[in-house]
């Protein structure tokens, strides 16, 4: 931040944040970015998750190795849970890149809301093949929560905000 209110990126103080010139050119190659890939990774994921179970009664072995990433971890009848894993793991560095810092109560608020729908998912569906790993897992789980939610008492913005995170 500049003693004039504007923001900029520390490397290159002269390049202010939506000020026009140079970062609208980087602001509209980020968006594009953002949106390609990741959007269609997850369009991709969902569509292979959809297929699944057609794939699987006709024997499609050639589908069944080309999504083996998604499919392979979990209970077959939880098939879906990789859908699950990959949108969460696109969500989580996804609000700290796009919420502004001076907010960042809401990006922890939002990112606990993320970690505790999948914890809780996890809980009821127990969706990896082994025992063993749904247990790891929850705990993992407990610990990313629990490490975000304390961690989060100590941050600064809107006072609403702050105060429900610090009760949390």
């Amino acid at each position: 931040d500049h003693p004039n209110g504007e923001s900029s990126v520390v490397q290159y103080p002269q390049v202010r944040c939506h000020a026009g010139g140079a970062h609208s050119g980087m602001l509209a190659a980020g968006i594009i970015g953002v949106l390609i890939y990741p959007c269609f990774t997850i369009c991709l994921v969902l569509f292979a998750v959809k297929q699944y179970p057609k794939k699987i009664v006709s024997a499609d072995l050639h589908f069944v190795q080309r999504f083996r990433f998604v499919f392979f971890r979990w209970a077959p009848d939880r098939y879906w849970f990789g859908a699950v894993m990959i949108i969460r793991n696109l969500l989580i560095p996804l609000f700290p890149m796009t919420i502004p810092q001076d907010s960042s109560d809401v990006t922890a608020m939002l990112m606990l809301l993320v970690l505790l729908l999948v914890l809780l998912t996890a809980v009821m569906v127990m969706p990896w093949r082994n025992k063993d790993l749904n247990y790891t897992d929850i705990c993992m789980n407990f610990i990313l929560v629990s490490t975000l939610a304390i961690g989060s008492m100590a941050l600064t913005g809107s006072k609403t905000l702050s105060q429900s995170l610090n009760t949390f």
